[in-house]
């Protein structure tokens, strides 16, 4: 055993070992608490961010399910909207029938009261709504235009000439066709080299056709004509052109009222209308009724009509009927996408759009479709855009319908020039119609 001072000083040696171990502990102790808090301060942020993730999926959910109620909600709007073009077009029929019942039992009535007070039934006054339009007659009734020469062709001669100065000692074969105006006698007479050899067929008067993906308008100067024609030449890549050039003149009405007809076909060398082709003795019009099909009005037909208190125009503007609808018609369906968007969106500038069927593409799809395929450049001025059915009608039932009955008569004496009529505001470009597309269709 050590001395008694040697044991103090071991003892104190060992305070000295074991002091700084239990320094070194307790720094050891805080550490682990410290990390324990950190750890927790952790798992906090995680819990946080967590529920802030499931917040967020909450409510893209309720996004969805509000997106959802929007379609449903639009769905059902388009399943109202059909159900209403359904009853317009049903209440048109209804419409249609009813005035082809009342219009024989008005005239009637008309003719009677007429003959009861000693006057001629033309002389009386009827009155009318102001969808059947007053057209004043421009027939000179003194002196009615007959034929100046016989209907039959005997025998070529060897000067006369006729239609636009063909001298018929150069047509080996050929018809006469009897030309009349739509509401009067024989006018004069053209001719038609009906040749069967390799001459081919050669006609000096004819009803031009206006035909699709052509332009029309009015001018003051004849230079712009040849203009216009190069221009549809480029568009439609074609090499050549159809033309029409009628004179502007300020009655309209009498215009259309002599509008020519081809009525009769005789031949040169004695064999029938049969063996060509046509039924022997059969007179027949080759150009639909000049009657507007919706109002009966005589200076216009269904394709120029403004009166369509519906917001649009139900028919078939190709045909002059309205027993089908546009987009029905098999005329429409040989056309081709850019032919259709002519007939249902240029052709329908600053006028009523043309209605068509459930399943049908609405025009301004069918415009879209053509830009995106190259038909048509929209970087290229557009002749404009069909009304709103809002505009449509606000204008049809304005003034009680005298602001629609005066514009349609300003329209036809215009030769139907679309640029005197009012530009809705929502069609006014295609920027516009693309701002707004089914809300304000």
């Amino acid at each position: 055993m050590a001395p008694p001072h040697r044991q103090n000083n071991r003892n104190h040696r060992d305070d000295r070992d074991r002091s700084p171990r239990r320094t070194t502990w307790g720094q050891a102790g805080g550490s682990q608490n410290e990390d324990a808090g950190a750890a927790q301060r952790a798992v906090d942020e995680a819990m946080d961010r967590h529920r802030q993730a499931q917040r967020q999926v909450d409510e893209a959910m309720e996004r969805q399910r509000q997106a959802q109620r929007e379609v449903d909600r639009a769905m059902e709007r388009q399943r109202q909207a059909q159900r209403e073009v359904d009853e317009a077009m049903r209440r048109q029929r209804e419409r249609v029938v009813q005035r082809e019942v009342a219009r024989p039992q008005s005239l009637t009535a008309s003719a009677a009261g007429g003959q009861a007070r000693g006057g001629s039934p033309r002389s009386q006054s009827q009155t009318r709504s102001h969808r059947i339009p007053s057209v004043a007659s421009n027939r000179n009734t003194s002196a009615p235009r007959q034929a100046s020469r016989p209907t039959g062709i005997t025998k070529p001669q060897q000067t006369p000439s006729v239609g636009l100065r063909v001298p018929t000692n150069t047509v080996p074969e050929a018809e006469g066709h009897d030309i009349v105006a739509s509401h009067h006698a024989t006018a004069h007479t053209g001719i038609v080299n009906q040749t069967l050899g390799t001459g081919g067929q050669h006609q000096y008067h004819f009803p031009a056709s206006t035909g699709f993906g052509g332009m029309h308008g009015v001018t003051g100067d004849t230079n712009y004509l040849k203009a216009v024609g190069d221009h549809v030449e480029k568009v439609n890549k074609c090499s050549g052109v159809s033309y029409r050039v009628e004179p502007r003149i300020n009655d309209a009405k009498s215009f259309m009222e002599n509008e020519e007809k081809l009525v009769r076909v005789t031949t040169a060398t004695g064999r029938t209308a049969n063996t060509l082709g046509e039924p022997s003795g059969v007179e027949t019009s080759r150009q639909p009724s000049s009657d507007c099909v919706y109002c009966k009005s005589k200076t216009h037909t269904l394709r120029h009509c403004l009166d369509a208190d519906e917001g649009m125009i139900y028919g078939c503007v190709i045909c002059n009927k309205d027993d089908h609808l546009v987009d029905e018609c098999h005329q429409f369906r040989d056309m081709s996408l850019k032919q259709q968007v002519e007939l249902l969106v240029f052709d329908r500038a600053n006028m009523p759009r043309l209605a068509v069927s459930k399943g049908f593409s609405k025009w301004y799809d069918l415009l879209e479709r053509a830009i995106s395929s190259g038909d048509i450049d929209d970087k290229e001025p557009m002749k404009g855009f069909p009304w709103t059915g809002k505009f449509c009608t606000e204008i049809c039932y304005e003034g009680n319908g005298g602001t629609i009955k005066a514009l349609q008569e300003q329209f036809d004496e215009s030769g139907f020039d679309t640029s005197i009529l009012p530009v809705d505001s929502n069609r006014a470009s295609l920027r516009a119609v693309r701002n707004c597309y089914d809300y304000c269709a």
